[in-house]
């Protein structure tokens, strides 16, 4: 039976004790694909992940929100030591003024597929509470009370939800008493596109940070553009012009609304609470200083290395932000100072996805972005002079530029899916327009469904280069649909990791990776924090160092990144040939470093901040 191994201060260093609750047994493992089979297939169908995403209508797109489409969240949430997974569905509005959503008995409603003991899944949302019937973008769990299970936020067009879990994978929505939900009347709800989770305070208990997009129920109101009837109700709302075809309108010329900070107060008076802190920490974005943007994906990642969670986040055709942590509860928004807010030239881009990686091994995350088609996607590659980090893209430099240039991206995942020991590059793609596929629209060589790309990393000291190798991997990568989320999963607890996309009005592809363990060596860590010290259970913002011989490898914990989701919270480390002892160096949230020595490899290690 695989499981977890306890990793204590005997086999490596202070800091290392095992919980003390007793460790639930994973699946067995799956066996090791021949080496010269596939490298990726789809299950989902086979493991019972079908649920149709119905945004809009599928080949016409009125409004902007029916061409976004939304991520999923990996989690355990019941505590039997499997990975399940959330995913939130769509709607559309209807009325004459398009201020409804569709409410019919077979209305769209959020998953929560449960992995069962054979590798399949039952999707239990509606008996474990959590088929919300909201349009719904993004997704991410975390233990927010600090109470040893997973809760859940769900970003939506209209309420958000703050799931509350009982222990035993039964949730209770409490974000209504929290203000968290956002305004409850129907024309005035926010568009909330994500929600990721980080201790920017270091207060031990984890806060919120919810990206919002536009105003559309007041554009609807207002725009006047939109083609009507004397009476005011709405004839035909896509009425924009892109590439000389007509589309839906936006971003551009819609009302943008702010983003939200939340600071986790935990569990106080038997519930879980947070508070509403956008002004007081300087999230806010006045008017006067460019105002709120279009905001998609959001990463917690401690940017500067000074130990301190900053924020990130991808804004679509306008610059995005960088919140730089003042270790004080506020913010500087920082952006352009860094050189992570617009394009080589200087040009804004359509950001959509994000992650956060160290793909050069010197210590510093680097912050990969997708962006609209014929733009590029970014890789922004971290240096640091005298103290002071800076970024320059490397994406036409390092392979990546050309290769994607009329990709739309969305979702990107920066993981070693071959176990040798680096960081390769996973985007998932689909065009926001039907249009392109008309024949009127032959010359931009484009389609509305596109296939994903993974790039592998062949850098070098001297050298960064990504080659692309998604035709060579097998018919996983042969889909070509209007993929939006990604997220990473050790599906089959082989050691190696499998990919969920989320496809616009399409079912989701899970692409499980059968070479990747026979490929190399691995690790797979489980870092829980200790609350007494100030430090998330969940161990999110921790970073850890890993030698392994003269290879050398800086992760950090990270809850929310690629397209509107979160990744499974395990953390894996690709080891190539590397069979001998692999050192630990672990910074936990509160700052606080330990080491551990790890003796063999291709198995699971929990380590425990004591």
């Amino acid at each position: 039976m695989a499981g977890f191994s306890s990793c204590s201060g005997e086999n490596g260093g202070a800091g290392g004790a095992p919980e003390n609750e007793p460790l639930k047994a994973a699946p067995e493992p799956a066996p090791k694909a021949d080496e010269g089979g596939p490298w990726f297939l789809d299950e989902a169908a086979a493991r019972g992940i079908t649920l149709l995403n119905r945004t809009g209508r599928p080949r016409s797109k009125e409004l902007i929100m029916e061409a976004v489409g939304p991520g999923a969240a990996v989690f355990d949430a019941d505590g039997d030591g499997r990975m399940d997974v959330y995913v939130p569905n769509g709607n559309w509005l209807e009325g004459p003024f398009r201020t409804q959503f569709y409410t019919g008995d077979d209305r769209p409603r959020n998953a929560l597929y449960m992995q069962q003991a054979d590798g399949t899944f039952r999707d239990e949302a509606k008996e474990r509470g959590v088929d919300d019937d909201a349009w719904g973008f993004g997704c991410c769990a975390a233990d927010l009370d600090n109470d040893g299970d997973q809760d859940l936020i769900v970003a939506n067009l209209g309420p958000n939800r703050l799931y509350v879990n009982d222990g035993k994978g039964r949730f209770t929505d409490v974000a209504g008493k929290n203000g968290f939900a956002g305004p409850a009347e129907p024309g005035k709800w926010e568009w909330s596109t994500c929600a990721s989770v980080g201790d920017y305070d270091r207060d031990g208990v984890l806060d919120v940070y919810v990206a919002n997009y536009a105003d559309m129920f007041e554009w609807l109101r207002t725009a006047p553009d939109v083609r009507r009837n004397p009476d005011g109700s709405i004839i035909q709302a896509n009425v924009c012009s892109w590439q000389r075809l007509e589309v839906y309108c936006g971003p551009l010329g819609l009302p943008r609304q702010q983003d939200r900070l939340f600071r986790g107060l935990g569990g106080r008076d038997g519930e879980l609470k947070v508070e509403d802190v956008t002004r007081t920490s300087k999230v806010w974005r006045p008017e006067a200083e460019g105002g709120p943007m279009y905001g998609f994906q959001v990463l917690f990642t401690d940017v500067n290395r000074d130990g301190w969670p900053d924020i990130y986040v991808a804004n679509d055709s306008v610059p995005s932000f960088f919140f730089e942590n003042q270790k004080d509860g506020t913010f500087i928004e920082k952006g352009k100072e860094y050189g992570i807010a617009v394009g080589q030239n200087g040009e804004d881009l359509a950001g959509m996805g994000a992650d956060s990686a160290d793909v050069n091994g010197d210590g510093l995350p680097d912050i990969h972005k997708t962006n609209f088609a014929l733009q590029t996607n970014n890789l922004y590659i971290a240096e640091s002079y005298k103290g002071r980090v800076s970024f320059r893209d490397f994406s036409m430099r390092s392979g990546v530029e050309e290769a994607v240039y009329r990709d739309l991206g969305w979702g990107v995942q920066v993981f070693d899916y071959d176990t040798g020991g680096d960081r390769d590059i996973f985007y998932a793609n689909g065009h926001v327009y039907p249009e392109v596929d008309m024949k009127e629209a032959k010359d931009l060589n484009t389609t509305f469904d596109q296939f994903n790309r993974m790039f592998r990393n062949d850098s070098t000291a001297d050298r960064m280069r990504f080659t692309q190798v998604d035709r060579d991997l097998g018919p996983g990568f042969d889909i070509r649909k209007g993929s939006r989320g990604a997220s990473l999963l050790d599906l089959d607890e082989d050691g190696d990791l499998d990919i969920l996309v989320i496809n616009l009005n399409n079912t989701p592809d899970l692409l499980v990776n059968k070479r990747g363990a026979a490929a190399g060596h691995w690790l797979q860590l489980f870092l829980t924090g200790n609350p007494a010290k100030k430090s998330n259970r969940d161990a999110i913002g921790s970073w850890i160092v890993v030698r392994a011989g003269e290879r050398v490898q800086h992760l950090e914990v990270i809850r929310g990144q690629g397209f509107l989701g979160c990744n499974d919270p395990r953390v894996h480390v690709g080891l190539g040939a590397w069979t001998g002892p692999v050192q630990l160096e672990i910074t936990w949230p509160n700052g606080e470093t330990t080491t551990h020595t790890i003796e063999g490899v291709d198995r699971k290690v929990r380590i425990a901040q004591e």
